[in-house]
């Protein structure tokens, strides 16, 4: 996900809402792909290159396993 976008998305979508003062969190983790060389699961060369960062491999079908959460907290709500 690019960042900006994701920012600009959400401040549109908040002002149309009734969690006005609600705050995004965002949380950037790395890449990570299942490497069928190294045969676990590795980080990616970067978000752009899923190849294995430590074969540099690409030998089969790589599987990008990235984990995306998006959190928004309003101030006095609890977050379920």
């Amino acid at each position: 996900m690019v960042r900006a976008a994701l920012l600009s998305a959400y401040e549109l979508a908040r002002l149309e809402s009734t969690l006005k003062e609600a705050e995004l969190i965002i949380q950037e983790v790395p890449a990570v792909v299942r490497c069928p060389v190294c045969e676990t699961a590795r980080p990616a060369v970067s978000a752009y290159d899923i190849r294995c960062a430590e074969c540099v491999g690409s030998g089969g079908n790589m599987t990008m396993c990235v984990p995306v959460t998006a959190l928004a907290h309003a101030p006095g709500h609890d977050p379920p």
